[in-house]
């Protein structure tokens, strides 16, 4: 591994290293993961004690970072080694043997990238009320940009009907 924690793509043992560290971060990431919805409490607004945190749902969700830079970040490093690896596939000096190893690591790093991107929707579908904006009485959306990739996820909130 280089100082700055990423793999050298000509050594496919250093990419697995890199590739296992990231996959337990985001199983890590997961577990630690607490909605911040819990903490809100309304009623601290009506307050007249200037010292209490205000912590009314629009205040806390404007202190929330994006949820997609995160991903995007990552995205942006992962890319960078896919990079590194096609140039390395290219070099005559490499054998057939580590040819083959870091084809299947390429196609694994884009899998597992893949995936990561599929989790950053299933996060912000499971969250209707917190991470999306709603349009109308039961249309949600959520739109993200970035220099990696671009996100513009619809939903239909639940919203019950009156049995006649």
């Amino acid at each position: 591994m280089r100082c700055n924690g990423l793999p050298n793509a000509f050594d496919p043992s250093d990419l697995r290293k890199y590739l296992h560290i990231w996959c337990e971060g985001i199983r890590g990431a997961n577990e630690a993961e607490r909605n911040w919805l819990l903490q809100t409490n309304e009623q601290s607004i009506l307050t007249q004690n200037v010292n209490v945190e205000n912590l009314s749902e629009e205040s806390l969700k404007q202190q929330q970072p994006q949820i997609g830079n995160t991903y995007a970040a990552k995205a942006v490093e992962v890319l960078g080694i896919l990079e590194e690896i096609d140039e390395a596939l290219h070099d005559a000096d490499v054998r057939p043997a580590m040819v083959e190893d870091l084809n299947e690591l390429k196609v694994e790093f884009r899998n597992v990238l893949a995936d990561y991107i599929d989790e950053f929707a299933y996060k912000i579908l499971s969250n209707i009320n917190r991470d999306m904006e709603l349009h109308g009485l039961l249309e949600v959306s959520h739109k993200f940009e970035s220099d990696v990739f671009k996100a513009h996820l619809f939903g239909l909130r639940d919203m019950p009907t009156p049995q006649l």
